[in-house]
């Protein structure tokens, strides 16, 4: 039953690979993305969505504040000092770049980040939204690279149908190349 629903054990290995494999052709030196959720665990459910996770690879968040600093590194500190559970507040305690102070907020003598300021920073065309089935741009842009993927691993019906996915997603030949990739493949 379980193979139905989600595919054999090879063919969820065969997606978590590509996942891995586009992230990584994705990241570059200041951004590593990783594909999360069900589909970034391999699994292809009807009706899920695709949640991409994206990691500022200069900034880290440390649970305790006995760690070996870098000096081009941004540390926060988890704070759960007065929130509810499952939730943080992230205290600067580490910075050489200036403009993160003008993202914080200032309680006390210690400067917290909000989410609010993190994403107006990150919130562009590439990641129009923080969270949702609503991702239109990304979720074409992530069926277009499935799709290059499945070529390369010489999965033409696959790669087809990626394309075909992402084009009708986001059909802006401009800012999206699937149809064009379509038409090299013999698809419509």
């Amino acid at each position: 039953m379980c193979q139905i629903i989600v595919g054999t054990e090879e063919h969820v290995k065969t997606i978590r690979m590509m996942n891995a494999v586009r992230d990584d052709l994705q990241s570059d030196n200041e951004f590593a993305l990783i594909t999360s959720g069900s589909f970034g665990e391999g699994l292809e459910m009807r009706g899920s969505d695709l949640d991409m996770m994206m990691v500022v690879k200069d900034i880290e968040v440390c649970e305790d504040a006995n760690v070996g600093y870098k000096n081009n590194t941004i540390y926060f500190i988890m704070d759960t000092d007065n929130t509810l559970p499952g939730f943080v507040k992230l205290r600067l305690v580490q910075s050489n770049v200036a403009s993160i102070f003008e993202m914080c907020e200032e309680i006390g003598s210690d400067y917290y980040i909000p989410n609010y300021s993190l994403r107006d920073r990150f919130v562009n065309k590439d990641f129009p939204i923080v969270h949702g089935p609503s991702n239109v741009f990304l979720r074409a842009k992530s069926y277009n690279m499935l799709g290059i993927l499945f070529q390369l691993v010489g999965d033409t019906e696959s790669a087809r149908h990626a394309f075909e996915l992402s084009y009708t997603l986001y059909p802006d030949p401009k800012e999206n190349d699937a149809l064009r990739r379509l038409s090299l493949i013999g698809g419509t």
